[in-house]
């Protein structure tokens, strides 16, 4: 992959990554439901976009199926939580 590739790439990468981890934030702390359960979820859902997520992005940058499998697990994450924290249900979490 050239450079120019690379760096198209990780900007792709990166805004992608920035929108969806957004929407699990806000779900999260500002949830009409299970709020409690977002409170104490919160370090961890920080941890992960912010330190986990970007690592993994930065190490497997050239491999383009490891990155989409982590887009879909992360858009995955992103309709979960939307669910735990708009529903009266909590075990759509382990779903």
């Amino acid at each position: 992959m050239s450079t120019n590739q690379q760096s198209l790439v990780t900007a792709l990468v990166m805004s992608m990554s920035g929108i969806i981890a957004n929407k699990v934030k806000l779900s999260c702390y500002y949830a009409r439901k299970n709020k409690i359960f977002g409170q104490n979820l919160a370090p961890t859902i920080d941890l992960i976009f912010e330190q986990l997520i970007p690592h993994y992005c930065k190490q497997n940058i050239g491999n383009l199926e490891a990155i989409n499998n982590l887009h879909n697990l992360v858009f995955l994450l992103a309709h979960k939580s939307q669910q735990v924290f708009t529903s009266h249900i909590i075990h759509t979490a382990i779903d």
